[in-house]
């Protein structure tokens, strides 16, 4: 999009207070394009990714975004089970077996819960540009007061709530290959959303188990939707985590 000459005012929220200024040229970009010129140790809400906030932080040597999620695309081998209701319903297996098929089941995350995949991008403080990445899978109670981080019962998450999105999953950082902190963040969140949830760490470092996932992880065979009576309980088969890393932003989302 090229620039408008036309004088625009803007109103920028900066650690100082709101501040406003006139400029002669002005262009409107999307997430992807933010430079991360924005006062360390400020949260900004202001970002949207489908329809729902981003929220980030700025230091002087990182960029953290929280994508906050009300649904997680859940494509992986599903059985038939009656082991958990008296009418069937599918739950996920993780790998192919005689009596499993794939299919994609959306977890609609349930009212006592908050999800939020936070990706943290370190910057080169000259150019901006991303130097390295890790991002996280974050649940929390819906209750705002309540600010313990949980790790839901997940293959393909490491005990410390870290994401493994498979090997060659982005790029590598190099000068001749330079992408912005916002760029990456954005690739980061659509990988995880495109996933193919496998069981190459079920069960390794307390990543949890197959049983701990069907638990919260069951699915209406037709609708292919998640059972909230199931969803409602992710917090009896989830583990409490603790990394500054998400924990430095996500404390101050109401």
């Amino acid at each position: 999009m090229p620039p408008s000459t036309q004088p625009t005012t803007e109103y920028l929220i900066t650690d100082q207070g709101v501040v406003m200024r006139t400029v002669t040229n002005s262009v409107v970009a999307p997430l992807s394009a933010l430079a991360g010129r924005i006062p360390a140790g400020f949260i900004n809400t202001a970002f949207q990714f489908d329809g729902m906030p981003v929220h980030l932080l700025h230091t002087e040597k990182a960029l953290t975004y929280a994508f906050q999620m009300v649904k997680l695309p859940f494509t992986t081998f599903f059985e038939p089970s009656l082991a958990f209701k008296d009418v069937p319903l599918l739950v996920p297996v993780f790998s192919h077996t005689e009596n499993s098929a794939q299919a994609s089941c959306i977890w609609q995350v349930p009212e006592n819960c908050r999800l939020f995949h936070v990706t943290h991008l370190k910057t080169d403080k000259v150019t901006g540009r991303a130097t390295s990445w890790i991002g996280y899978l974050v649940a929390m109670p819906a209750d705002s007061s309540d600010k313990t981080c949980y790790r839901l019962p997940l293959t393909n998450v490491y005990e410390d709530g870290r994401i493994c999105y498979g090997s060659g999953a982005f790029p590598e950082l190099t000068p001749s290959n330079p992408l912005m902190p916002g760029q990456l963040a954005v690739m980061m969140h659509q990988r995880l959303l495109n996933s193919t949830w496998n069981a190459d760490l079920l069960g390794v470092g307390g990543s949890g188990g197959r049983n701990e996932s069907q638990r919260v992880f069951q699915f209406d065979p037709k609708s292919l939707l998640s059972l909230s009576e199931s969803a409602n309980t992710w917090k009896n088969f989830s583990r409490g985590i603790s990394n500054e890393v998400f924990t430095n932003i996500l404390i101050h989302i109401n």
